[in-house]
Parts: C-alpha cells; structure tokens; sequence
C-alpha cells in the first residue's frame, strides 16, 4: 500500500487574525530542538510503507531552519520507501527564507513549496494579519526558481473584509501573473475565539454575504481558468500535471501518517490525531511505539457505512467526483425529485458511471451532501 505522510511544525512568529491551526509562538533553540528530537523519535516507530508524497505544514515549518528541516526529510527517506517521483512539500510564508535557504532546501529533497501570500493588497494583508508584504511574496518566488523549484503552489483568501468584491479578486489577478503551477483560493471563514471573528462580533468589521462571497468565487474561478489553471477541487487550480498529490490522494480516501503535535492521520482504517500541545508531545514521544503520543487512537476500523460516508463527502469536492455505486444510485432514486431539481439547474452531473459537482454545485455543496450521507 501506497501512503502519503504530515508532518505538522506548530510554531508561528506571530499568529493570524484568521486562524484557529493549532500554533503556539516560536519557541527557543531548545524547543526546536526538543521538537525536532521528538519527530525524529516518533518517525523512527512508524510502520514501514511506500510513500507518494510528503507534507510539511504548520504553523510556519521554515522555523526549525534548514538543518533541521533537511535531518527530518533524511529520516522520513530512510524510514519509508519514498518513490522516486514524489512530491515534497514545505510551507512557507512569503518572508521565511533568503535565497541560500531556499537553495539548501531543494538540495535536501523538497521539490514544491505551498507559500501563503493570501492577499496581495496591503489593506487585506492588514485585515488578515499577515506580516509580508506582495513585493516579498515576489521576491521569495524568483528565489525559489533561482533555487530549482519548477513546482510552486500559493494561497489566497477571498471574501476578506473591508475590500470590494473587485479587490477580493485582484489577487487571483496578481498570482495568476506570477504564475505558480498551483493556486488554492479559500473563502475567508470566522472561527470560534479568533480576532478576527471577535471584531466581527463587536461590529468592528462586516461579513461578506453569501451573494456576494459567490460572485468573488465565480469572478476567481472564470480569471483562473482564463489563464491555463484547471479547476481540479473545490478550491483549488493547477496547470495540466501540476494537481498536488498530497491532496488528491487525501481526497480519495489514502491512508497517510501523522507526524507532531496536533496533527491527523489515517492509518490501517483508523482515523486518529496526536496530542494538541507541544510540551506533552515531546515528553510522551519516547520512541517506543507509533501511537504513545496519540489520545485517540482507536482500536477498531472505520465502518463500513463511515468510509462509504467519507468517499462521497471528500471525493464530491473533486471534478473528477465520484463512482456510482448501486447503493448511491438508490439513494439518489430515493430522493428523484430534489436530484432532478439540482440536475436542471446545472448544480449536479452524471456522466460515465460517475456523479461530480459542477461549479456552481460547490457553492451549495453541503445542502446537496447531506442528501447523499
């Protein structure tokens, strides 16, 4: 069995407005290093596999620097069969790493940086709480191509408040210029106990509606596909050959480890996550099996209904959508009319022995799910 593989970094220079990730403010030299030990402990019990791909996230991961990050990828080539061909990926934020970094990088193994620009407009970097700049963000990739990167990947969020559904959508203009093989466009979410969402709650800012959340989303989706990048997911677009793996595999249902605190993984038909603190991470990661730093690991497989539940409701975000199965097609006989509905008004096509969303069928994906879960 082919497996993919996380690795979650925690640590943040500052965190942002938006995000409820677990993170934790960047830690000492000897908290990185601690840390780094403790993956290294936790990667060397982990059952031996194939892996397609490897992810490295946070958090903001280029903290634990490039000796570190190249010592846990070494372990990570040792401990698996890595194929020859995978894709190895590190999350950046647009100032992380100089040129010299980003070159030592790509000579450890990395093959595909994910970097977080998420608006290329001051006033949204302001709202959103991040630290860079889009200049920065220019600069970090000409020094990723300098450096031999021929696969790169950004984030943008859309529906940002304070800006107009024009402004939200520069920066799918912006990033399509810059032309990174891979874009992940995200509608801005309010998390429970995040500033932002705080200022929303005492009216300091205003939510973007539905209405017009959905004209940005189309706005992206028709500028994007304009310029050569197919739209594979819900959120996210590539160039032809450039879908990230990772994420692919993910959305059919792989199996993939879990490495560092707070991160999730699906092994053996059980879905788990280990501990959400990094201090108790590092004192229960011994090196003595896979799971003792893990609160939930179950003893028993997913059934049969939960993984039938989890392919429609991951592989439904892909256009590739998903196999027709008997049981599906009963459950959408069961439901003929609301199905129907949904068909002629181009929400819902089925085509090949297979059911997809179409574009604008993402928009209400949720309402059409839960018919089928």
């Amino acid at each position: 069995m082919t497996r993919t593989a996380y690795l979650h970094v925690p640590f943040c220079r500052s965190k942002c407005r938006y995000c409820d990730f677990y993170s934790r403010p960047c830690g000492n030299e000897d908290q990185l290093e601690a840390y780094t030990r403790a993956l290294l402990r936790q990667i060397g019990t982990a059952e031996r596999s194939a892996l397609s791909s490897i992810y490295f996230g946070g958090g903001t991961p280029a903290i634990l620097g490039t000796r570190r990050l190249a010592a846990l990828l070494e372990a990570l080539t040792a401990r698996f069969s890595v194929e020859a061909d995978a894709e190895i990926t590190l999350e950046i934020n647009p100032n992380s790493l100089g040129c010299a970094d980003l070159s030592a990088l790509r000579r450890a193994g990395f093959n595909r940086l994910s970097i977080g620009l998420q608006s290329a407009l001051p006033k949204g970097l302001a709202v959103l709480g991040r630290t860079h700049t889009a200049d920065d963000f220019l600069r970090c990739t000409d020094g990723a191509r300098r450096a031999g990167f021929s696969n790169l990947s950004a984030d943008m969020i859309f529906a940002v408040p304070g800006l107009s559904v024009k402004e939200n959508a520069l920066t799918a203009v912006f990033l399509a210029d810059c032309g990174p093989e891979h874009i992940s466009a995200y509608e801005l979410s309010y998390e429970a106990g995040t500033p932002l969402t705080r200022a929303l709650e005492a009216g300091t800012i205003s939510a973007h509606g539905d209405e017009a959340a959905g004209e940005m989303y189309t706005q992206i989706c028709a500028l994007l596909r304009g310029q050569g990048y197919e739209h594979y997911e819900i959120s996210n677009f590539a160039k032809p050959g450039f879908a990230s793996r990772h994420n692919l595999h993910y959305w059919a249902c792989g199996e993939y480890y879990a490495f560092g605190a707070a991160a999730h993984g699906y092994l053996n038909g059980r879905r788990f996550s280990v501990v959400r603190d990094t201090d108790a991470y590092i004192a229960r990661t011994r090196g003595e099996v896979y799971d003792e730093s893990c609160d939930d690991f179950p003893a028993g497989r997913i059934s049969d209904e939960e993984a039938e539940e989890e392919r429609i409701f991951l592989g439904l975000r892909t256009a590739e959508g998903i196999l027709l199965t008997p049981a599906l097609e009963a459950k959408l006989e069961s439901q003929a009319a609301f199905f129907t509905r949904c068909e002629e008004a181009g929400l819902l096509a089925r085509n090949g022995g297979r059911l997809r969303l179409t574009e604008e069928g993402w928009r209400v994906s949720d309402s059409i799910i839960t018919k089928l879960i």
